[in-house]
């Protein structure tokens, strides 16, 4: 299976207006984006996608916590990148796990620019 040259993303988030943004945003930078509204949906988006670059994760989803679905995910794909962002105070567990924090609420050309200085490193 070949890597595709345009860099796919995760959205998850279980607001659906937030992963729309982000989503449309991401599309115009030149992602490719997949989303999803819960932690098993990201899972699955992520299985099935496993050339996924990096993942952009709301800490407050419905289905399990945020350090579970980290780990989670990144068992799946290890040297998958993560951006987590929150409305709320985020535990510094979870901030030494990840690789970048962005508070909502957030500019579409904030969640740009922080993705792209992710991928840069």
């Amino acid at each position: 299976m070949s890597v595709p040259t345009t860099p796919t993303l995760l959205v998850v988030d279980d607001e659906e207006q937030i992963r729309m943004i982000a989503q449309i945003a991401l599309r115009q930078a030149g992602f490719d984006v997949q989303e999803a509204a819960t932690a098993e949906g990201a899972v699955v988006a992520l299985r099935a996608h496993r050339h996924t670059a990096l993942y952009v994760l709301d800490v407050s989803l419905p289905d399990r916590s945020s350090l579970e679905i980290v780990d989670e995910l990144l068992l799946i794909s290890p040297a998958l990148k993560t951006l987590i962002v929150s409305g709320h105070a985020t535990d510094s567990s979870l901030r030494e796990r990840v690789h970048g924090y962005l508070e909502k609420p957030f500019l579409p050309s904030e969640l740009i620019a922080r993705i792209q200085a992710l991928r840069a490193t």
